[in-house]
């Protein structure tokens, strides 16, 4: 893995004990309790399952959650029958990384995983979930075969919701240490215009592994086998704000802002043995992140003119930054005596810097009760500056190992026109037509100093038959050109199998046709 993949992967654990509670703070809070058990021989009543509206829309309204003791949105999305959250994070563009989940029909300005969005909503807060199977022409995100948008309740003047905390504590196996998570997340009215949702996390997460690997030839013999152990301490905090404002009856002002600091800290040690059983080598190490953080600043603005005709503009920008210091003490069974009497001290260090720049902007216009079209452009800016020193020490002092393309920075430019028209042919059939033009620009430079400009025609198709009350059948072709991992432009090292991946200032994005058929 690449230093951003080890600081953003959560470390695997094994936990023994696990102890979770979750409270609302306030009078609603005792509607969230477990319901109170039936008397003896009875069972408990099951809530309906949804009211179904004619246009395919099925509501379930907090009847159907309550059984389920949700504490935040994204309890609640995740028992929707028949649906499964959709990210949307492999994908190019804004526009594209939307996901399938929308609050209040619109799709926020960030581009933070939903799922880590649905948890910052209180169960409290939300005053129905709507499943929407089919092209919709009254959201905000396209070339979706279905969407579950959560509709939140209307918070009064001068009111506050009921605050929302969680606690979770582990027991970690091996190292008989408990780490967990604390998190607490509020609302309030601003005024009659205006509601601010603010969420604060505290991460600790303390585990430890054991593995045993073994490696072995094409034929199949064992050649080596290895013991180790990583404990790695995460310790961070996150702080998030959603601002809702409507300055007017036809304007409406979004703001989302969330920065994530952490300090980690990994111990590890590997020690090889050949067949027999002789010693080979041992490695054991401290890694540092003495600089770790994530930002992220998103604003939107919508103006509607008139029921048939609104404009809306997005802007974001993210900044990433990491900072790794590695210190390895190696032995071998013929290592010369090296600084304090070890075979050889290995210290590596890199550097992380990324970020985005993204606008966008569209219309959106309904010429008639059949037709829903949205015209716009989104532009891009994506970067990533990599540094990676290798040193090793065998007594003499250090020595600098090179490896290629390890000092590089990449830039993106990217800029896409698109139009989408969601026609209602009939009420049963609805047909989504849609088409992006993508030109981008890629730039390298540092140890590898490159240029190449691309251009990817992505058009679209989404039919939806409403069949009769309860059948529903849906198909849609799209071409898809999937995101570059910016971190395979530079090189990266696998410090336990000696490794190292180099970078390749080579790479295009995966281009695939994507055809789908769905029976409901």
């Amino acid at each position: 893995r690449t230093a951003m993949d080890s600081v953003r992967r959560r470390p695997v654990k094994r936990a023994v004990g696990l102890v979770a509670l979750a409270a609302g703070l306030g009078p609603v809070a005792m509607a969230q309790q477990a319901p109170a058990q039936p008397a003896t021989g009875q069972t408990a009543p099951v809530p309906a399952a949804a009211l179904v509206a004619q246009d395919g829309v099925q509501t379930f309204d907090l009847g159907f959650f309550k059984q389920y003791n949700p504490v935040t949105a994204a309890d609640m999305v995740s028992r929707v029958p028949g649906f499964e959250i959709d990210d949307g994070e492999v994908l190019r563009g804004f526009g594209a990384t939307a996901g399938n989940v929308l609050v209040n029909g619109e799709r926020p300005s960030s581009k933070v995983l939903v799922t880590e969005q649905l948890k910052r909503i209180p169960a409290d807060a939300v005053a129905k979930i709507e499943l929407i199977s089919g092209s919709a022409s009254n959201v905000d995100v396209r070339g979706q075969t279905q969407l579950v948008n959560v509709v939140l309740k209307q918070v009064q003047k001068g009111a506050s919701s009921p605050g929302t905390w969680v606690v979770d504590v582990r027991m970690f196996q091996f190292s008989n240490r408990l780490g967990g998570q604390f998190q607490v997340t509020k609302s309030f009215s601003l005024g009659e215009t205006a509601d601010l949702t603010l969420d604060f996390q505290l991460p600790n997460l303390r585990g430890r592994v054991e593995s045993f690997e073994t490696v072995r030839n094409p034929a199949g013999q064992l050649t080596r086998y290895r013991r180790g152990f990583g404990q790695p301490n995460q310790i961070g905090v996150q702080g998030a704000g959603v601002l809702k404002w409507r300055p007017t009856a036809q304007d409406t002002v979004g703001v989302n802002l969330q920065y994530s600091p952490t300090w980690n800290t990994t111990n590890n040690g590997q020690t090889d043995y050949r067949p027999s059983g002789a010693f080979e080598r041992s490695r054991f190490g401290f890694v540092d992140f003495t600089d770790n953080y994530t930002a992220e600043l998103g604003a939107d603005w919508e103006h509607r003119f008139s029921p048939e005709f609104s404009v809306k503009g997005v802007a974001l920008a993210t900044a990433t930054g990491v900072n790794q210091d590695d210190i390895y003490n190696i032995f071998t069974p013929t290592g010369t005596a090296g600084p304090n009497g070890l075979a050889t001290v290995q210290t590596i260090s890199r550097t992380t810097e990324g970020g985005e720049r993204v606008g966008r902007g569209f219309a959106t216009w309904r010429p008639n009760t059949a037709h829903t079209i949205d015209i716009g452009l989104e532009g891009a800016f994506n970067f990533r500056e990599v540094t990676l020193d290798i040193f090793n020490d065998t007594g003499a002092g250090p020595v600098a190992t090179i490896l290629p393309v390890s000092d590089t920075r990449v830039e993106e430019t990217r800029i896409e026109p698109f139009i989408t028209d969601v026609w209602k042919l009939t009420p049963q059939l609805t047909l989504e037509s849609g088409f992006i033009y993508e030109s981008s620009t890629i730039k390298q430079s540092g140890d590898e100093v490159k240029e190449r400009e691309f251009s990817y025609p992505k058009p679209r198709l989404i039919a939806t038959w409403q069949a009769n009350e309860t059948d529903q059948l849906r198909a849609s072709i799209a071409r898809e050109v999937a995101q570059l991992d910016f971190a395979e432009f530079g090189t990266s090292i696998n410090v336990v199998d000696e490794s190292s991946l180099i970078g390749n200032p080579n790479l295009e994005p995966e281009k695939t046709w994507r055809a789908r058929t769905e029976w409901e």
